[in-house]
């Protein structure tokens, strides 16, 4: 083989290695662009998501203050509350890899709608019950907005957990003492 031949080969496989890596190089570069622009969205879409909710959970709040000073459209306010609180709860619970999030959301929308841990919760305590959870999730969500760490539960949050979990296993208990009950009291 002659000297020209093999230059012309080195030169050649020189040209296949080089488009190999130009072509890898744009594929790679285009997956990096891809993964970034799929962040971007998410992030534009989770704060869109987070200012929906937070938005419901100022209406909502307002609405509960409206209940609690009484000037007769107590019951249209609460139906307000109810409406906007659900539509925060949809948004609040689809914003995107935030699961963090989505748990103190939850446990915050679960208390918002805890019953009956001392009987038949109504009038101003329940509307300042729904006052308080709602105020509980408009920092966590605006924290959430702000870039900031979640704020650690209020104590008026974690003792009012501690009510509706006390009282739920009293309910517990109570059924599986009347459950018993029942079953000692049938006839044989």
């Amino acid at each position: 083989m002659s000297g020209e031949v093999k230059a012309a080969i080195i030169g050649l496989i020189g040209v296949v290695v080089g488009a190999g890596l130009s072509i890898f190089g744009a594929w790679l570069q285009q997956r990096g662009q891809t993964k970034t622009a799929r962040q971007e969205r998410l992030e534009i879409r989770g704060t869109t998501i987070g200012e929906t909710a937070l938005n419901e959970l100022i209406v909502a709040r307002n609405s509960l203050q409206v209940a609690l000073e009484g000037d007769g459209s107590t019951s249209d306010a609460l139906a307000a509350t109810r409406e906007a609180v659900g539509r925060a709860e949809t948004a609040a619970l689809t914003l995107p890899n935030v699961n963090a999030l989505h748990m103190r959301m939850a446990d915050v929308f679960k208390l918002y709608s805890a019953r009956g841990w001392v009987g038949a919760v109504r009038g101003s305590f329940r509307v300042t019950w729904q006052l308080n959870t709602t105020i509980e999730s408009i920092e966590i969500l605006a924290a959430f907005l702000r870039g900031d760490p979640l704020p650690a539960p209020s104590s008026w949050f974690v003792q009012s957990q501690r009510k509706v979990e006390e009282a739920d296993a009293t309910r517990a208990a109570r059924a599986l003492t009347a459950e018993a009950d029942r079953k000692g009291a049938a006839p044989s």
